[in-house]
């Protein structure tokens, strides 16, 4: 999830397309354990996307999960 976090308030922030070295940079300054694999598929998943689109689109997913 820090990874998912990253990549949104870097997108939301400053960088239309945050890369690798976008989010390894801000992880290793908060002083946390970088995981590159994860990071990758995370870039490689979300690049070039609207992230307002990728949000309502899971959230219109979780509508149909059961509450019980």
């Amino acid at each position: 999830m820090k990874y998912n976090a990253v990549y949104m308030l870097s997108n939301l922030g400053w960088k239309e397309n945050p890369t690798v070295d976008d989010i390894k940079a801000i992880i290793e300054n908060v002083g946390i354990e970088f995981d590159e694999q994860k990071t990758k598929e995370i870039v490689d998943k979300l690049s070039g996307k609207d992230l307002n689109e990728v949000i309502n689109n899971g959230k219109s997913k979780l509508s149909v999960v059961s509450n019980g």
